[in-house]
């Protein structure tokens, strides 16, 4: 008779931890997305709020008009608009996946809790006592979390918006 281990053979569970919806919530094409977001909306926001259009391009020897000056803003409005809505399509499937993680990691505190029994509870106290508590971290963890998705994930394309509308201003008044 050979030793098998039966295909429904239940996995262990580790224990959920709020790491699992502390990570970045960003993936590698969105984070370069938000990065070039950023960079086009500060030059945007440069251009339109600073004045900072070039009126000559001494390298190449051209002279801008007013009204290629006009032309490279609404470019540049064009660029800063364009990876506004590029990074927020990212952004939302980002966001979906990391709350995904986060419905996730509830789910299973609640399913772990579900047939706590005193003596569970005794040990988990004793265990505390032993290595310390750490139960603030899981009381901060949400918060910093959601702040963290909106510095990395709804900031960015507002502050696109913005210089993106600076920009349209710029070149419609001139």
């Amino acid at each position: 008779m050979s030793d098998t281990t039966p295909s429904n053979a239940a996995t262990p569970r580790r224990e959920p931890t709020f790491a699992d919806f502390l990570v970045d919530p960003l993936a590698p094409e969105s984070r370069r997305t938000r990065r070039d977001l950023l960079i086009a909306s500060t030059v945007g926001a440069l251009a339109a709020l600073g004045g900072l259009v070039p009126t000559k391009i001494s390298a190449l020897g051209i002279d801008l008009s007013l009204g290629a000056q006009k032309g490279l803003t609404w470019a540049l409005a064009a660029v800063v608009l364009y990876l506004s809505v590029a990074f927020a399509v990212y952004g939302l499937s980002d966001y979906f996946n990391w709350r995904l993680r986060y419905q996730n990691y509830r789910e299973r505190i609640e399913n772990d809790s579900e047939g706590w029994t005193e003596q569970d509870q005794q040990e988990y106290d004793d265990m505390k006592r032993r290595v310390g508590d750490v139960s603030r971290l899981y009381v901060r963890a949400p918060h910093v979390a959601w702040a963290r998705l909106v510095v990395d994930i709804f900031a960015p394309p507002v502050l696109g918006l913005a210089a993106c509308i600076s920009l349209c201003f710029r070149a419609w008044l001139g």
